[in-house]
């Protein structure tokens, strides 16, 4: 099963089902054979002179010199309809989705992903480039990082060590905190950590504090990190950008819209920081997930400065550089219909999106016309159709991978559109929207407009997303002055935790997205084999596998036994919940995840013998059952 994991489509599966179509074929000729014999005989009675064939003539005549594959009368192999075989396996392979079929849409989107994975490191980690250069520099650099750059906490205590003792007094840090940067600093909060019989911390106890403290009253916004760590922490942050906008426009048509999600309310926050703290001495980075001390974005560095303005153009620099990444980002996500277009073309075939005719005739005239421009003026064209936010730019690129139009022709010209003109209109229009009291404004304009028009009162909807934004500026506001949140821990509104429950699902969803693609790609391959071995075989046999790819055998009585064995997991951790078990709990969540990796395994592994699987399944519970009680 391993190997066949490993193996691709159709290695063991193939030779079990081989073997089994050769045995039911002997039989079938054994039978054959018995039943013309007597015919045969009477025959040779009756004409004994009759002169035979020759062995040319009968080999020709014969079923088996018809070559593979070779059509009669629109039906393949000794009367097999190849076309009804892929349309039932295409009708099967288009309903396979994470709800329909979760196991084993799990299991095929996991082996290609792997598969996926181990092709470009095998490409990746054979070249000489890499063998002698990148991953010696990458070595080093980790090296230097994790030995000789200082973490965080090692920097803020030399910072905060004036005199150099090893030590860190509370009149040093009120002295850094206070006197120097005038934040807000709590000297007896540090005193009660440190204990009210000592003034001084080693930098084992410092280090506790910083771990255990709040963000406020660490203020890691006023220290100068190592020039390294910055590096790294930018790096992290354009890798972020560069990755959202990937993900923005890489999933032909579905992708996740992280401009709405990420870079638009990134525009916001940093807007409304630069209005609290009237200048734009504050960090925008890191906004990762991975790495960097993303408590510091947002906070003012020098004090508020209640009398300063910041123009639209500080703003706009403030977050130009990041806005640009996520455009690139864009442009990078554009490559795969391109790609996947220009491997057609090469192949003399025509991608099927380009000869859609859709009902609205509207859009047949545009898509038409986006060919056309595409063909005649060719840069240009494709710039100018990157240069707006345009939804169906999906087209333009399977359009220059039909015409092969070269790469960084149409690279070039997609990444100067999105990544320079395109991006940047939008990010002037939103600073412009986010400054000052512009959005509240806008919203309640529109709701009146809206009110007058459908005779239907929305104010009141719109009073309350004021209050959203309001709040989100009066919170960007603590948080750009130094001030702790004591009502982070408080239940958030209605509205924002809504808000927070449609990018989750967005997310969610972009996921699955990718999960069925992947899928659903794997059982192509699968199919595909499967479609050549059937095409290499004649006769009954070609007859009996056909039926079986046409109706395949139903899998209920498995998948009853997964959903058993994984139910049973989930009832016991509930109600090690219900008891506050801990050891049931943990028996619960071990069993659990043990049962969906067999599940999955035994899903790409295509075993179908149930009592094994039960016994594997039993045998994994104990070990688990055992290791997670005692």
């Amino acid at each position: 099963q391993f190997l066949y994991f490993i193996g691709g489509p159709g290695s063991l599966s193939a030779l079990r089902s081989t073997q089994q179509e050769v045995r039911i074929s002997e039989k079938h000729c054994e039978r054959r054979t018995k039943s013309m014999a007597p015919k045969a005989k009477k025959s040779a009675s009756k004409s004994p002179v009759r002169r035979t064939k020759s062995a040319p003539a009968a080999a020709a005549d014969s079923p088996a010199a018809t070559p593979v594959g070779t059509p009669r009368g629109g039906r393949a192999n000794n009367g097999v309809d190849i076309a009804a075989v892929e349309a039932a396996m295409a009708a099967r392979r288009d309903n396979m989705t994470l709800l329909t079929a979760p196991v084993r849409t799990t299991a095929l989107a996991t082996r290609h992903a792997l598969r996926g994975v181990f092709s470009v490191a095998r490409r990746v980690l054979s070249h000489p480039a890499t063998i002698f250069f990148v991953l010696p520099a990458l070595a080093a650099a980790a090296f230097y990082s994790a030995r000789v750059v200082p973490d965080t906490v090692s920097a803020a205590f030399d910072a905060l060590d004036h005199n150099d003792d090893g030590l860190v007094s509370v009149h040093e840090m009120a002295h850094f905190y206070a006197e120097t940067h005038g934040h807000n600093w709590s000297a007896p909060a540090f005193q009660n950590f440190i204990g009210h019989g000592n003034s001084n911390a080693t930098k084992g106890v410092f280090k506790s504090w910083w771990q255990q403290s709040n963000a406020a009253e660490r203020a890691a916004h006023l220290f100068d990190w190592h020039v390294w760590r910055e590096v790294e922490y930018l790096l992290a942050d354009a890798v972020w950008w560069v990755g959202l906008g990937v993900l923005s426009s890489v999933g032909l048509g579905t992708g996740m819209h992280s401009g709405i999600l990420f870079l638009f309310p990134h525009i916001f926050l940093t807007c409304a920081a630069a209005h609290m703290c009237g200048h734009t001495n504050f960090y925008t980075y890191p906004v990762n997930v991975f790495v960097g001390p993303r408590e510091r974005t947002f906070q003012c560095i020098t004090p508020p400065d209640e009398d300063g303005s910041v123009t639209l153009t500080e703003r706009f620099l403030k977050v130009c550089l990041w806005a640009m990444l996520w455009g690139a980002g864009t442009a990078m996500g554009e490559i795969p219909p391109y790609a996947l277009s220009y491997a057609a073309a090469k192949e003399g075939k025509r991608t099927d999106e380009l000869d859609e005719v859709s009902s609205f005739d509207v859009l047949n005239r545009m898509k038409n016309w986006t060919l056309d421009k595409i063909q005649k003026y060719g840069f240009w064209a494709i710039f100018l159709l990157a240069a707006w936010p345009n939804a169906a730019f999906d087209l333009c690129g399977m359009a220059c991978g039909q015409f092969m139009v070269p790469f960084w022709t149409f690279f070039g010209a997609t990444l100067l559109g999105k990544a320079v003109v395109k991006v940047n209109g939008q990010t002037i229009f939103f600073v412009t929207l986010f400054s000052g009291d512009n959005v509240q404004t806008l919203i309640k304009a529109a709701a009146a407009a809206v009110s007058s028009v459908v005779r239907i009162d929305v104010t009141p909807y719109a009073a309350k997303a004021v209050e959203v934004l309001d709040e989100v500026q009066r919170k960007t506001a603590l948080r750009a002055q130094g001030q702790a949140e004591e009502e982070k821990e408080k239940q958030a509104g209605l509205v924002q935790a809504v808000l927070g429950w449609v990018v989750i699902a967005a997310v969610a969803w972009f996921a699955k997205s990718i999960v069925d693609t992947f899928a659903q790609s794997e059982q192509k391959e699968i199919d595909d084999a499967e479609i050549a071995e059937l095409k290499a075989l004649t006769g009954e046999v070609a007859r009996i596998r056909a039926n079986r790819l046409r109706h395949p055998r139903s899998q209920f009585l498995r998948y009853a036994v997964d959903a058993a064995f994984i139910g049973s997991a989930v009832i016991v951790a509930g109600y090690g919940h219900y008891e506050n078990a801990s050891r049931m709990i943990a028996l619960g969540h071990a069993v659990g995840v043990s049962q969906i990796m067999l599940s999955v395994a035994a899903e790409a592994a295509g075993a179908k013998n149930v009592p094994g699987i039960m016994l594997v399944r039993l045998l994994s519970c104990a070990a688990v059952g055992y290791y997670a009680l005692f």
